[in-house]
């Protein structure tokens, strides 16, 4: 399944669960950065953009990703705002209720999205 964010993008295999909702992000056209227009979906508290920083060096010697970028809501205040993204940026979005965000409760799910999107390798870590 793929989601058009206008002209800045398009998430790929977004997955729509009551669990936090993982997708890669891609660009419109090929170019090595772009703008990506970060929203807070109604039925989440917050999104998350995470990036590659390393290739291997993990804790458990996979590839290492940072939080890149967050947006938030607080009851029906929300924010938007553009992100500069590079292709393979992933986007997580936490659902209103789920567990608090955190390095460790978000690791899992990325590992577990980037094996069903064929990702080889060790699992990775995510650090804030």
């Amino acid at each position: 399944m793929s989601v058009r964010n206008s002209n800045l993008g398009t998430l790929v295999n977004a997955q729509p669960s009551a669990q936090p909702r993982l997708s890669r992000i891609s660009a419109a056209s090929p170019a090595p950065r772009f703008q990506f227009k970060v929203e807070v979906p109604n039925d989440c508290n917050a999104s998350v953009v995470f990036r590659r920083v390393s290739k291997g060096g993990g804790s458990q010697g996979g590839d290492v990703y940072a939080f890149w970028f967050l947006v938030g809501r607080a009851g029906s205040n929300s924010t938007a705002t553009l992100c500069e993204c590079v292709d393979g940026d992933i986007r997580c979005d936490l659902p209103i209720g789920a567990e608090p965000m955190s390095s460790a409760s978000l690791e899992p799910y990325l590992e577990a999205f980037l094996r069903a999107v064929g990702a080889e390798g060790l699992p990775p870590t995510l650090v804030p």
